[in-house]
């Protein structure tokens, strides 16, 4: 037994503070000892993250039983890290170790790479923690076909909100399944890798699509996958879901959320739009980026709502609903003061709305069509007619 298997087992067994990460492949373990080992871990407190390294494993084997009874029983570990490799001894341990966790459902964070052949003990072991927030299955062979049952497991979990799929062999078809998860109403992913796959334009575009039914997700990233650059029907789709301006309703119906949608590496390939858009979205409060993007696409007319009442007659009652929403752009957008505007590092950061303007443009339009209603305000002045 190693001097350091010694001094872990120590400190595992009177559940000292200082040791919460416990890695195996690194202890020089021998038979015997794991039984102790997984009866000292079942009693243990202070353990919140596992680490099991096949990469440079210890000798364990499933027959170790008591160890993974242990593994079972604990109540603190919730970070799970599994570095398989291609070693064939491996295969029994992970399949231990997964069953353990279908069991043991504490876990919030779970790593695993290089398990190409345990998906569907993974896909149960995910739908059994439903408090799991980060996700992370890096080249373990994923595909099309494994998605969908991907998907389905993280259907109830409401606590994602990273999942890393880097390095797998998902395609046009699996899209369909993560933008069925992305659809999701419980879904409150925040970022979704899925670089180094085999997404085409097609998949990419499908998934841009889809962001119009979430209000979640900040960053979706596709590098290195089979997108082109530039590639313009793809910025057309993000254009539409992120910033439609086809009226005022459908741009603040637009997706406020999404900020970061790479698959290239960088933004030098983003057309002006797309990259002011996305800007506007890193804005924390969203109902302010729905306000700019209004102010920028839209010229406001008054005249819809003039007939407020059931009589279709003109009156001011939307006045001052105008005037609110008025105010709530002004704090929205401020207006930039030329000592802000030394203080800018660059001057294209700067950006214009003319919320003043706009408010009395507006109120204008009110009194110049309804001028007898605005009471101490002289007719003839509000429509310009000469004296």
């Amino acid at each position: 037994m190693s001097n350091q298997f010694q001094e872990t087992l120590y400190k595992i067994e009177n559940n000292d503070a200082s040791l919460n990460e416990l890695t195996m492949g690194h202890l020089g373990l021998i038979t015997g000892d794991f039984a102790k080992l997984g009866s000292y871990i079942a009693t243990n407190t202070h353990l919140s993250g596992f680490t099991v390294d096949y990469r440079n494993s210890a000798k364990l084997d499933d027959v170790h039983t008591d160890f993974f009874e242990g593994i079972k029983t604990n109540s603190s570990i919730r970070r799970l890290y599994l570095f398989c490799g291609h070693r064939c001894m491996s295969s029994r341990v992970i399949h231990e170790t997964l069953k353990a966790y279908q069991t043991n459902n504490n876990l919030t964070r779970l790593i695993i790479s290089e398990a190409s052949s345990f998906q569907a003990l993974v896909f149960t072991t995910l739908q059994r923690n439903a408090n799991l927030s980060y996700i992370h299955l890096e080249c373990c062979n994923i595909t099309d076909e494994q998605v969908l049952p991907l998907s389905e497991a993280l259907r109830e979990n409401s606590s994602l909100v990273q999942l890393n799929l880097f390095g797998n062999s998902i395609g046009d078809v699996g899209c369909l399944a993560l933008v069925a998860l992305l659809e999701n109403p419980k879904c409150n992913l925040y970022t979704l890798e899925c670089s180094n796959n085999n997404i085409s334009s097609m998949g990419a575009i499908t998934m841009a699509n889809s962001l119009s039914k979430n209000t979640k997700l900040f960053r979706l990233c596709l590098n290195n996958n089979q997108i082109p650059s530039p590639n313009p029907h793809l910025e057309a789709a993000l254009n539409r879901v992120l910033c439609n301006t086809s009226s005022i309703k459908a741009t603040y119906s637009s997706n406020h959320t999404i900020a970061s949608f790479t698959w290239n590496w960088g933004t030098q390939y983003l057309g002006n739009q797309l990259t002011e858009v996305l800007k506007l979205n890193k804005g924390f409060n969203k109902s302010h980026v729905a306000i700019k993007k209004i102010l920028k696409h839209h010229r406001i007319d008054m005249e819809p709502l003039y007939d407020w009442d059931e009589d279709g007659e003109w009156t001011l009652k939307a006045l001052p609903y105008v005037v609110s929403w008025f105010e709530k752009a002004e704090r929205a957008a401020p207006k930039i003061s030329y000592d802000d505007f030394e203080e800018v590092e660059y001057e294209e950061e700067l950006e214009y709305y003319d919320v003043d303007e706009r408010k009395v443009s507006a109120i204008y339009q009110f009194a110049k069509a309804m001028p007898l209603m605005f009471k101490g305000i002289v007719a003839l002045d509000i429509m310009d007619t000469p004296k």
